[in-house]
């Protein structure tokens, strides 16, 4: 009991305290919930709630880089296309939000965690991956038994997801469609334990022909 009575003490306290940021950032005339969609086309706005990271440290200055030596400002005043010196909006975006979710193992970190598909007729659970023709036969992909992140294989994601072939296709694109479909799948599978050799994906075309 008395260790019961103790954790929820401790509770009350984290709470009052997050309370009185939130009284404070909203005299201060700092929104508590933003909505961020200048890039969202297939997906939707995310809804960034400022409430739930005034405990974190020092993060006013993990997005506002400036602050407080200069007032807070949005994102896509400097993060609008990628330079040499500087991410475009969805990367950064992506790499501060994702990757400070997962170094506190906390907080979403997939893209429907924090999106809504505007266009979900157009998300198909099937795929049959038939591009490359040869001794075996086409590939069934199933979305649903695939539940990591889409920017794992849809590298960009401000527009509707394309089919890989869409870019691995290209002169010089690097890798090509075989080796991006491999490398995507095969490691992720082997880092996954599951069944890894060509026949547990393809079918052989030859035993398709007999």
């Amino acid at each position: 009991c008395k260790d019961n009575s103790h954790l929820l003490s401790k509770r009350i306290k984290v709470l009052l305290f997050l309370l009185s940021l939130a009284g404070i950032a909203y005299l201060a005339g700092i929104p508590d919930v933003c909505k961020i969609d200048e890039i969202s086309e297939f997906f939707g706005p995310v809804r960034f709630p400022h409430y739930k990271h005034f405990a974190v440290p020092e993060s006013c200055k993990a997005c506002h880089h400036r602050f407080p030596e200069e007032p807070a400002k949005s994102c896509y005043t400097c993060h609008k296309k990628d330079k040499k010196t500087m991410l475009g909006l969805q990367r950064a975006y992506h790499k501060n939000c994702i990757t400070c979710h997962k170094e506190m193992k906390k907080g979403p970190t997939g893209c429907t965690d924090c999106h809504r598909i505007k266009r979900k007729d157009e998300l198909k659970d099937i795929c049959i991956l038939d591009n490359i023709p040869g001794i075996y036969g086409s590939v069934t992909f199933s979305h649903k038994r695939h539940p990591q992140e889409c920017g794992e294989c849809h590298h960009i994601l401000e527009q509707k997801p394309m089919a890989c072939k869409t870019c691995h296709t290209k002169p010089g694109k690097i890798p090509g469609l075989k080796g991006a479909y491999h490398r995507r799948c095969l490691v992720y599978h082997r880092k996954m334990k599951v069944k890894n050799k060509c026949v547990d994906c393809h079918e052989a075309q030859r035993h398709k022909d007999e």
